[in-house]
């Protein structure tokens, strides 16, 4: 992906979001959907205001953020 382009909702999260979820090895195109749903996200909602589909995208996401043993 050469020009990532997120949804205007909040993008200091979305960027902050694409850059760990890339540097923790995820996928780039998992990396850009979970980015867009905490871009997204709503601290004020119950679960976020995610759907499940949102949900199951960060479910896919959280091995790669898991502190690998050194």
């Amino acid at each position: 992906m050469s020009e990532i382009s997120f949804d205007k909702s909040n993008p200091a999260f979305h960027e902050g979001a694409w850059e760990v979820f890339l540097n923790s090895g995820c996928p780039p195109i998992l990396a850009y959907q979970a980015a867009q749903v905490i871009g997204r996200d709503n601290p004020y909602a119950e679960n976020f205001g995610r759907t499940e589909k949102d949900q199951n995208i960060i479910n896919k996401t959280l091995s790669y953020l898991q502190v690998k043993e050194i």
